[in-house]
């Protein structure tokens, strides 16, 4: 009767940085008993991109990390002594229920996680736990993963001189609008409150009723077609953005008007770069118009960078017992609640 073998990959906290330790559980079960000789992990991550251009195909694929370990290896007390680990192990381990403790080290320069659907690029990392009988994988887990780029060191704030961006749209009969935009800095987190003030000068025809900031993800991709050709594209992705103050309803004709807008940086992923295959950037736009369908001057801004958010994860504790293993997850809404030993969960190494 073939075995049925279940394995379950528990991380102590889902997202890393580079050069920082992974630390993880590997919890087996096997249903009958099952004999293994060992259990490797296997770090891997892949950047993957693809898109069409007149009809041809482009892709382009790297492995960025694809390493194996071995995190568990069932030696007899000859091969031990010996220290001679070629080859399987002479004695099988009979497992109904193993758990396994395991460490990885990320290595430095790794790019962070990206997907962005309407790019067709994703930048993804797993760790993968493969039971060997005999030299010969008999089952296999994923666990994905994520890593972003490490966060700025704080340091003394250094006040700056604001940046000042603006552009005149100018229009027959002497008409024109001016669009201002001053930055007090130019790097931003995501969620973080966009310290700007806009400026409008309307020198058109008509009241202009639509002024709007907004940030503009800016995606360029490189890929190869059969021939081996190159092709790069440029996929822009608008996210949300705000509009003039509720009590300001438009600009006037000859009117000069500016506000501080009430912008947080949406949830987005890092300013990343992956040489020859993927760039990720981002804008700052104004938009001015008659209305959102008649846009009549942008002015675009670019940012220095969109810098990671710092993460604390504090919810996993794990013990570590000889044989049999502890495994406590609390959950954030469970903080400080009593579980009643509901949140442990305890496995025996069968021997």
């Amino acid at each position: 009767m073939q075995p049925t073998i279940n394995i379950d990959i528990s991380l102590d906290k889902p997202v890393y940085n580079d050069e920082e330790k992974i630390q993880g559980r590997v919890s087996i079960e096997a249903r009958p008993t099952c004999e293994i000789d060992s259990v490797e992990a296997r770090l891997y991550g892949i950047a993957d991109a693809h898109f069409t251009t007149d009809g041809r195909q482009f892709v382009n694929k790297r492995v960025i990390i694809d390493e194996l370990s071995e995190i568990w290896r069932n030696c007899s007390l000859e091969e031990l002594l010996s220290l001679d680990s070629a080859g399987p192990s002479s004695q099988k381990l009979s497992v109904t229920q193993l758990t396994l403790p395991f460490t990885i080290l990320l290595p430095p320069n790794l790019p962070p996680s990206f997907y962005e659907p309407l790019s067709l690029v994703t930048v993804r990392y797993s760790i993968e736990i493969r039971i060997l009988k005999n030299n010969t994988c008999i089952c296999v887990q994923h666990l994905p993963f994520a890593i972003q780029p490490p966060a700025p060191l704080e340091r003394p704030s250094i006040k700056q001189a604001d940046s000042i961006h603006s552009r005149e749209f100018k229009y027959p009969k002497d008409r024109s609008i001016v669009v201002e935009c001053r930055l007090r800095k130019n790097q931003f987190t995501p969620t973080e409150r966009i310290d700007a003030r806009i400026g409008v000068y309307n020198r058109w025809k008509a009241s202009l009723r639509y002024v709007h900031l907004s940030i503009v993800k800016c995606i360029q991709i490189e890929g190869q077609d059969c021939t081996g050709k190159s092709e790069k594209k440029l996929v822009t992705v608008q996210t949300t953005g705000v509009g003039l103050p509720f009590e300001k309803k438009k600009v006037s004709v000859r009117e000069s008007y500016s506000f501080e807008p009430q912008f947080n940086i949406p949830a987005l992923c890092p300013s990343m770069s992956i040489p020859g295959l993927v760039r990720c950037d981002y804008l700052l736009k104004v938009d001015v118009g008659t209305s959102h369908t008649c846009i009549l001057a942008t002015l675009t801004v670019s940012l220095t960078r969109l810098l990671p958010t710092t993460f604390n994860y504090k919810d996993g504790v794990c013990s570590m017992e000889p044989f049999v293993f502890h495994i406590h997850f609390l959950r954030r809404e469970d903080r400080g609640k009593e579980k009643n030993g509901s949140g442990i969960q305890e496995a025996v190494l069968w021997l």
